[in-house]
């Protein structure tokens, strides 16, 4: 049986020796959607379910899953997860539920597997738990979106501190390379040495639009909530920054709240910076609430470069940065 990595010479099945690997950073991103019908999406969006808050359950159900891969998936090896998210978009207009799982560790194979067991899981338990309204549901299109592998470096000085680097290349699609580079060196035009707020309370959210951004030339200022995104904006002179993405559900102040408070600052920049909502759901509702707070436009998570760099354009383009 030589030449196949799960059986030994005798024909048994065997699982992978991957002890001799490096324990390196790993992140997977896996997504997949669930077109359902009026009744079901209206249920779900106003959390009029008889069966309780769908989207809650099934978040944690896809966390589940993903945890118990290695037990469902024959020959996966058992690991230890140091994260999983799982994020849903709601599109109104075709009435599909996208669901996005994160997953990462640092250890000796990927966790790409774990991202798709999670993303499989929340879609079935949407089904489950809004069946008796729709029996058409379709669950499709679950792939891997990204797969990162990285070190990390730690150095530690007795009395001062301990840096962890991270370093994550991230793998392009040879068949979508020719597509995205126009807009790969269109972004780069766009943001080259622009100034960026970045507000962002998840670790992997904000890595991966951070990538995106410095990639492109771009200037990054980070702030993990929004009362932190307030007290930078303020402390710096007007004009330093040329654009705010904020998200939207974070802990200590949202970024509702600290859009309307930059708003509402004496300042020159302050009605006139461009404020982007990134946010997992882009129903009409949280669109309306982003603008009634002074936001200009948003961007559904998880980023990608192509809608980053549209959505930018557009906002600087009505506010003329």
């Amino acid at each position: 049986m030589s030449g196949f990595t799960h059986f030994d010479e005798k024909g048994n099945a065997v699982m992978v020796d991957v002890h001799e690997k490096a324990d390196t950073y790993r992140v997977a991103v896996a997504q997949g959607t669930i077109t359902v019908n009026e009744e079901v999406f209206q249920a779900i969006t106003n959390h009029t379910a008889k069966k309780g808050d769908v989207l809650g359950i099934a978040r944690i159900a896809g966390i589940m899953g993903a945890k118990k891969n290695a037990e469902l998936i024959p020959l996966c090896h058992i690991i230890a997860l140091t994260d999983c998210e799982i994020e849903f978009v709601l599109d109104e207009k075709t009435r599909q539920i996208t669901a996005t799982c994160r997953t990462s560790c640092v250890g000796k194979t990927g966790v790409e597997m774990e991202a798709m067991t999670g993303v499989s899981v929340a879609l079935l338990t949407i089904y489950d738990m809004c069946k008796a309204m729709d029996r058409g549901m379709v669950i499709s299109e679950i792939h891997l979106v990204e797969k990162m592998g990285g070190t990390i470096q730690v150095e530690s000085v007795r009395g001062e501190g301990t840096t962890f680097t991270f370093r994550l290349p991230f793998t392009v699609n040879e068949t979508a390379a020719s597509e995205t580079t126009t807009v790969g060196e269109d972004i780069s035009d766009l943001l080259r040495d622009r100034k960026i707020l970045l507000v962002e309370d998840n670790e992997i959210n904000m890595e991966i639009a951070q990538f995106y951004l410095e990639e492109a030339g771009a200037k990054v200022e980070k702030a993990w909530n929004g009362q932190e995104a307030v007290a930078l904006f303020s402390q710096n002179p007007a004009g330093s920054f040329d654009a705010i993405l904020m998200d939207v559900m974070m802990p200590v102040m949202d970024g509702m709240e600290a859009t309307q408070r930059i708003r509402d600052l004496k300042r020159e920049d302050a009605a006139s910076i461009p404020i982007i909502a990134m946010t997992a759901q882009t129903t009409a509702d949280i669109r309306e609430t982003c603008r009634k707070a002074g936001m200009d436009d948003y961007i559904a998570k998880p980023i990608r470069e192509e809608e980053l760099a549209k959505v930018i354009r557009k906002s600087w383009k009505v506010k003329k940065v």
